[in-house]
């Protein structure tokens, strides 16, 4: 995923069509969603649980930069990947996901591009979570 993406459905109507249980959460449904922000996600293990945590990963191989995307074809091979992609997986609700055209000119801004289903039904984005934040 890139970075910003959309969720438009409360926690109630994602716990309904995700069968999953958690505590009551405060969440606001945005079109804007942007690193650092609290964000709905999906946990396995023994029952299904949705709750929020912060989007974002300040790993100390890193030296301070915020990780917010890890491209799935190539995290198997990344030392820095290899225990969240063992035990720590999720999945992230979400309506649409923005990609950037570059501007053309200098006093042109980047335009964002929303990527929706055709049936603009909400998906699931695969995730990885750590205790660190």
């Amino acid at each position: 995923m890139c970075g910003r993406f959309a969720s438009s459905e409360t926690i109630p109507v994602m716990r309904s069509r995700l069968a999953a249980g958690g505590p009551e959460v405060a969440w606001s449904p945005s079109w804007n969603i942007t690193p650092t922000r609290d964000i709905p996600v999906l946990l396995g293990g023994p029952g299904r649980r949705l709750g929020l945590m912060r989007w974002g990963w300040n790993p100390a191989a890193l030296a301070g930069r915020l990780l917010v995307n890890c491209r799935g074809e190539e995290a198997h091979a990344k030392r820095l990947f290899a225990e969240p992609l063992a035990w720590r997986r999720c999945l992230v609700p979400a309506t649409a996901f923005y990609e950037w055209r570059p501007a053309a000119t200098r006093a042109e801004r980047p335009a964002p591009f929303a990527f929706v289903q055709a049936h603009r039904e909400p998906f699931l984005v695969g995730g990885l979570w750590s205790t660190v934040a």
